[in-house]
């Protein structure tokens, strides 16, 4: 268990702004690129918000401090869907 946690943290901290990208197109969230990016920096500096849904509140109000409440609001759905962890297992 914990070296596939391990894994899936290594494979957070090296996803793409492409990857990022593409995954929200799949799931009809638009989101800027510039935003996007934002969003990948705070899940490559603590990817556990988006493995452990204890901590998805918490990755959640980050990503609306650093863009804002819409974009949040927009990345909820990828995040407690955990659309990304499918992807990356």
């Amino acid at each position: 268990m914990f070296k596939a946690i391990s894994e899936l943290n290594r494979k957070l901290q090296n996803l793409s702004l492409i990857s990022l990208k593409e995954l929200c197109i799949k799931h009809d969230v638009i989101i800027s690129d510039d935003n996007l990016l934002i969003i990948l920096k705070i899940i490559q500096d603590n990817p556990v918000g988006i493995i452990d849904s204890d901590f998805h509140e918490i990755l959640l109000k980050s990503i609306r401090i650093q863009t804002n409440h819409e974009i949040s609001k927009q990345f909820r759905s990828i995040v407690e869907g955990e659309y990304l962890i499918q992807e990356l297992s």
